[in-house]
């Protein structure tokens, strides 16, 4: 498989092409993960719509449980967004990652992933939508953050 990797708004963007193997794709992961914890970002999105192929269930078991462990194993906690289609890209790998503590989502399109990435971000929004709730046994108070945004 080949790997572009770049850096977007925040977001480390890696791009895969070429034919899925369960080996392949653990390289890449590892590799993206590593890159995205060298520049100091938590956002991954993981472009697969060029990959050819098709991973088995057990594979993308392994997959998901492998992708997991690693993070935890470096001590990073990445939110990955992956774009692809099926029978690529089914959602059963990043389920089984978030059921072990990682933050993964699948997404059939580039733009939809990208915003659910941001939403875990503050950058880019104005002041007055930042909000933070905070719970007591009496109530809630919102506060609003007003500092500024770069």
């Amino acid at each position: 498989m080949d790997l572009k990797v770049e850096s977007k708004e925040g977001v480390l963007v890696a791009t895969a092409a070429g034919r899925v193997s369960l080996s392949e794709v653990i390289g890449v992961f590892t590799k993206v993960c590593d890159v995205a914890a060298e520049r100091g970002l938590d956002q991954i999105l993981v472009d697969c719509l060029s990959v050819e192929g098709e991973l088995s269930t057990m594979e993308r078991y392994e997959l998901g449980r492998t992708m997991a462990e690693y993070c935890h194993s470096q001590s990073i906690s990445p939110k990955v967004a992956t774009v692809g289609k099926l029978p690529l890209i089914d959602g059963f790998a990043a389920r089984v990652a978030s059921n072990r503590g990682l933050v993964a989502e699948t997404f059939p399109e580039l733009q939809k992933a990208m915003d659910w990435l941001k939403g875990f971000s503050f950058k880019g929004r104005r002041p007055q939508d930042r909000l933070t709730t905070l719970s007591s046994g009496c109530g809630s108070v919102v506060l609003r953050d007003e500092s500024p945004v770069f």
